[in-house]
């Protein structure tokens, strides 16, 4: 793994980038420390069905660690937003799939969509389930967490990004096996890892990470926002 103060330059280096440069980079909306995270999941968890609640470029860039066969599901609920990236798909082994919300503008006190507004959303796929690895990513996170609990396959993993909202916790509690990761942030970033029967050390070196992330806490890199 890098030095921290060289992910620190390429971290900031990244949020210079345009918008347009990261559609054309095909680049995951995380910082690095949340996409080595999420990397080394995959990589040692070598999960054969997942699913994505939220699509991205993380659709397009981490099945590419996998190989073999594999499916990888990814639901979104904006239509200008999945008719993007599908046309950025060119694996087989992953599907795109557009479920548009039951009901809108969402309601909730977190403008997240609440499990009403997106019944489909969260119903649709977990009916196709068991699923070795499933992220969190999109909207009615904490319905999705909840079903996730259902949908999991013996030894999976659940993966929950913006865990530093604090409304989230509650779709944290009650996992025997977890695992959190936090900075300086207080309304985005942050990575929760959960599982019903799998401890989060055989498929992420949590200590190493830990370190990692209590170094970003550090008063200069807060005040950079790296």
């Amino acid at each position: 793994m890098e030095s921290f103060l060289v992910q620190s330059f390429k971290e900031f280096s990244r949020r210079l980038q345009t918008r347009r440069q990261r559609f054309r980079s095909q680049m995951p909306y995380l910082r690095l420390r949340e996409l080595d995270i999420f990397e080394e999941v995959i990589r040692r968890l070598a999960p054969r069905r997942v699913l994505e609640w939220g699509s991205g470029f993380s659709s397009i860039r981490f099945p590419r660690l996998l190989s073999g066969q594999y499916h990888w599901l990814a639901v979104e609920h904006d239509r200008k937003w999945y008719e993007r990236l599908a046309a950025l798909n060119q694996n087989p082994h992953v599907e795109i799939r557009l479920i548009e919300p039951n009901h809108m503008p969402f309601t909730g006190p977190n403008n997240d969509g609440a499990y009403a507004d997106l019944r489909d959303y969260v119903d649709q796929p977990a009916r196709e389930g068991p699923y070795d690895l499933v992220i969190v990513d999109g909207r009615a996170r904490l319905a999705c967490l909840a079903k996730a609990k259902e949908i999991l396959a013996e030894n999976g993993v659940v993966l929950l990004h913006d865990a530093h909202r604090h409304h989230y916790a509650e779709g944290m509690r009650g996992w025997p096996y977890q695992a959190l990761f936090t900075d300086y942030r207080r309304n985005g970033g942050g990575i929760w890892l959960g599982s019903r029967d799998r401890p989060i050390e055989t498929v992420l070196d949590v200590p190493l990470h830990q370190q990692r992330w209590r170094k970003v806490k550090n008063r200069v890199v807060e005040l950079l926002r790296i």
